[in-house]
């Protein structure tokens, strides 16, 4: 017998979802250090609703002609609860960055208003929202702009070009600054140092952690897994193939967003093109950051994937599934956050 439920109802439980969502993602905030400001506990707090509103525009934008919202509840979850994010926010506590991240989702909020929509209100609102990223972590803002330059070639639209110098024209600071320091010396005069990056990137096993980690590499946690091996299941096994090609477009750039953060990526050959090169990817700091853009890539085909698997004809498989994911999702975050502010 099937079970019908009504659309009200579908309403509710998506948003009650998404509140458990964000509840997993909020012991962090309170660590047991009773010198920690009250302020920054506000902040995080502030910083994880505005995640959870932006990831929310931003998946049912990407999946707006679904027939569930299903797909969007999923990439929800799994950007709310993704390892990397949680690992900026309370771990390394960087609010800045943490920022950042809350602002990516608007971002392709913004641009696929470009696709659906090419208006000059769409262009400057993905170029204002690319230079906020920028103000807040500059290294995250070169690289979107890159991702977005590609995406403008590879999709073939030329309007991302137009957001994208928009995005600069506002970021004229910032880049004037990342000059100075690639060009003119101030790198050294500030007391740094050039380095090398490649003993910093992740080994193979370190993308499959979940609970566990060291060297500030999380891994893309259990849920996150078992979405991806549901798609390769679908796809190889059972021949259901991937028909959306923005799920596509994104699980490529997240491929090759992995291969950067792998430890035998060749930076230092590439340090080796310049004085520039070598400042640059000295202040790329750790090629962690790769890992954690492509995760947050990887959202969209992995909620793909549930959507595919929520249609199989064996009801126990097409919830099971899905379920499972969730517990998986809440779990390993519920357990990271507690890990960080000591409770485990």
């Amino acid at each position: 017998m099937e079970i019908k439920i009504e659309a009200k109802t579908k309403r509710y439980l998506y948003w009650i979802l998404c509140a458990l969502t964000l509840a997993a993602v909020l012991p962090g905030i309170f660590q047991r250090n009773e010198a920690m400001e009250v302020a920054l506990r506000i902040v995080l707090f502030m910083i994880q609703a505005g995640t959870l509103l932006t990831s929310v525009l931003c998946f049912q934008r990407i999946f707006e002609e679904a027939e569930t919202r299903l797909p969007a509840y999923f990439g929800v979850l799994l950007y709310m609860t993704c390892p990397y994010r949680i690992y900026v926010c309370y771990e390394l506590a960087d609010v800045e960055r943490a920022a950042a991240w809350m602002m990516l989702p608007l971002y392709v909020l913004a641009l696929m208003g470009i696709v659906r929509k090419r208006s000059l209100t769409n262009i400057v609102f993905a170029g204002t929202v690319v230079a906020a990223i920028g103000y807040e972590d500059t290294m995250l803002f070169v690289f979107v702009l890159g991702l977005t330059l590609i995406a403008a070639v590879v999709l073939r639209k030329p309007w991302f070009f137009l957001s994208a110098a928009f995005g600069v024209v506002l970021g004229l600071p910032i880049i004037y600054v990342l000059v100075a320091i690639l060009f003119q010396g101030a790198f050294y005069d500030l007391g740094f140092s050039a380095k090398s990056v490649m003993g910093s990137g992740y080994r193979f096993g370190e993308y499959f952690q979940s609970f566990a980690y060291r060297e500030g590499h999380p891994g893309m946690g259990l849920g996150m897994l078992v979405c991806l091996l549901t798609g390769a299941w679908l796809a190889f096994v059972k021949g259901v193939k991937e028909e959306h090609k923005i799920c596509r477009f994104f699980g490529v750039t997240a491929v090759v967003l992995t291969v950067l953060s792998f430890y035998l990526f060749p930076w230092d050959v590439i340090q080796r093109l310049g004085e520039w090169a070598l400042i640059f990817v000295t202040l790329i700091d750790t090629p962690a950051i790769f890992f954690g853009l492509a995760l947050a890539c990887l959202c969209v085909p992995a909620a793909c994937a549930m959507d595919r698997i929520s249609k199989a004809e064996n009801k126990l498989i097409a919830v099971g599934v899905p379920v499972t994911v969730i517990l998986a999702c809440l779990g390993v975050c519920i357990y990271q956050c507690g890990r960080i502010s000591g409770g485990v």
